[in-house]
């Protein structure tokens, strides 16, 4: 198995989606207009880590360690980019499948810091444009967990090899 060192990007974008919603409403189809309030109007997390892509017994797997330690890894089979495995493993493991081809309602429990969160999670779209060690994973989602408002999310996972980052920087 060969491994390559990558540069990850992360951005994702928090919002409430009757919020959301009265956004689109407001720019009456003008789609970039609404995503622009929208992004500014969301809580917005940047984050640039290295991680590790390779293939695994026919997947496409990326591993990085989180900020808060936790070895997080995306997978996808290449003949179905559109349904993604993210898994998360800390003092506890959890695991979610976004996929918006087959069933995109997934109720599960979400383990973190010793606690179990029943959540259920719509997936809007999978976008997977990773190919030939670069690319991009984007993940559109609604997030509804018991005592947590519910959000709307999207995040965006841009791959690039290490090496091919640092000539960008030259």
């Amino acid at each position: 198995m060969i491994r390559t060192k990558v540069k990850i990007n992360i951005t994702a974008f928090t919002i409430d989606p009757a919020e959301e919603e009265r956004i689109i409403a407001a720019h009456k189809g003008d789609r970039d207009e609404a995503r622009a309030e929208t992004d500014a109007a969301s809580e917005r997390i940047d984050m640039s880590l290295f991680g590790d892509l390779c293939t695994e017994d026919g997947q496409t797997v990326l591993r990085y360690t989180g900020s808060d330690g936790a070895l997080c890894t995306l997978s996808f089979l290449p003949s179905e980019p559109e349904s993604v495995t993210v898994t998360r493993e800390a003092v506890d493991n959890s695991f979610v499948l976004f996929c918006s081809m087959r069933e995109p309602i997934v109720d599960c429990d979400y383990k973190m810091l010793g606690m179990s969160f029943p959540m259920t999670l719509l997936t809007h779209g999978v976008r997977n444009t990773i190919k030939n060690k670069k690319g991009q994973i984007r993940l559109n989602y609604t997030l509804s967990a018991r005592g947590v408002p519910m959000q709307r999310v999207r995040v965006s996972v841009r791959v690039l090899p290490a090496e091919e980052e640092m000539r960008e920087r030259a």
